[in-house]
C-alpha cells in the first residue's frame, strides 16, 4: 500500500512561513519562520513530532523564513539544508556558532537531494533575499513544487511548475 504524500501549510506570509512535506511517518519542512511551540503544536496535530522531521529546507534568509532556525539546530538538533549563500547570510543575522556549522547541509540549485523517501531539488526563483530557490519534492510517481514571495515566474520557475502534480505558489 501507498504511504500518501501530505502538504500542510504550518504559516504563510509575512508573520512567518512553514510547510510540512511526507507522509504519515516522517517527513520535511520547508522555511522555518514560526516558532518552536508553534511548531510543536502543529506537528502533534497530524500526530507527529520533530524526531520525525528529516530536515528543514529553506528558500531565502528573510526573518518570516527563517526565525526558528538556531533554535531547531542547537535544541532540537534538525538539519538545516540551503545554498551556500543563504547558509552564510542565515550564519551572520541569527549569530550561529560551531553548533550551526555541524546541523547546516548545503545544497545547490538543480542538484537533487535525496533525504529518506523524497528527492528535493532546489531551483532558482525571483526574490530580493539572499539567493532564493523553490523546492520540487518528488515522492513516489508525485511531484509536488512550493516557490513563495515570487516577484514573477522566470523561465527555470516555469519548468518545475510545469512538471508539479501538486503547487504551492505564493506571490508578492
Amino acid at each position: 500500500m501507498m504511504d500518501r504524500l501530505r502538504f500542510i501549510s504550518f504559516a504563510s506570509g509575512s508573520n512567518g512561513n512553514c510547510f510540512f512535506v511526507g507522509n504519515a511517518s516522517q517527513g520535511i519542512l520547508i522555511d522555518a519562520g514560526i516558532g518552536i511551540r508553534t511548531m510543536k503544536k502543529r506537528l502533534k496535530e497530524i500526530g507527529m513530532d520533530f524526531s520525525d522531521i528529516l530536515g528543514v529546507f529553506i528558500t531565502h534568509d528573510h526573518f518570516d523564513h527563517i526565525k526558528s532556525v538556531k533554535p531547531l539546530v542547537e535544541k532540537m538538533l534538525v538539519p538545516i539544508y540551503g545554498t551556500k549563500e543563504t547558509l552564510s547570510s542565515i550564519a551572520q543575522l541569527q549569530q550561529m556558532g560551531e553548533q550551526f556549522q555541524a546541523g547546516q547541509r548545503e545544497i545547490r540549485k538543480e542538484e537533487p537531494v535525496v533525504i529518506g523517501d523524497w528527492r528535493v531539488t532546489a531551483f532558482e526563483v525571483s526574490h530580493d533575499g539572499t539567493d532564493n530557490v523553490g523546492y520540487c519534492v518528488e515522492y513516489q510517481d508525485k511531484v509536488f513544487t512550493l516557490a513563495t514571495d515570487l516577484g514573477y515566474v522566470c523561465e527555470n520557475s516555469a519548468r518545475y511548475i510545469a512538471e508539479a502534480n501538486y503547487l504551492v505558489l505564493e506571490a508578492n
